[in-house]
């Protein structure tokens, strides 16, 4: 059984000798469905809400270790941005949950709940992340900004 700790510090050429890899191509069209059935449910929050939990869990330390995450799971190139109002922009090229799909709205629910739960872990505050962009829609990456909550 591959651990939290395994996907964190993944090794693509030591996993192969666990288990066949799931082509990521394959591997998004089973997220895709699988999205698209929690939305025709009315369940966008349970998206986000997965994708909190599991950025907790994976607990990176730094913006780097989000930026390998991302690129080690296949799951899209990013960049982050500070801004002086204390919100962080994310921008996610190559979003392996819409790179192939069109939409009229945002998307990537779980990606922002990821995110939020990563930035929670890095600042040890509570973050709200929005999805303005995506690339369902059009636009050359996702682009999501994180507010964080006031208590």
């Amino acid at each position: 059984m591959i651990s939290v700790k395994d996907v964190v510090n993944y090794n693509p050429e030591e996993y192969k000798f666990k288990s066949r890899e799931i082509p990521s191509d394959l591997l998004a069209i089973i997220i895709y469905a699988y999205m698209q059935k929690v939305k025709d449910l009315g369940s966008d929050t349970t998206l986000y809400e997965i994708g909190y939990e599991v950025g907790r869990l994976v607990s990176p330390k730094s913006y780097e270790d989000i930026k390998k995450f991302f690129e080690a799971n296949n799951i899209g190139y990013i960049e982050i941005k500070e801004k002086d109002n204390g919100e962080v922009e994310i921008k996610v090229k190559d979003c392996i949950f819409c790179r192939t799909q069109k939409s009229e709205e945002p998307m990537c629910d779980f990606e922002a709940g990821l995110i939020a739960g990563f930035l929670e872990s890095i600042k040890n505050k509570k973050y709200f992340v929005k999805e303005m962009y995506c690339q369902a829609q059009g636009y050359d990456a996702c682009v999501f900004i994180a507010k964080p909550l006031h208590n």
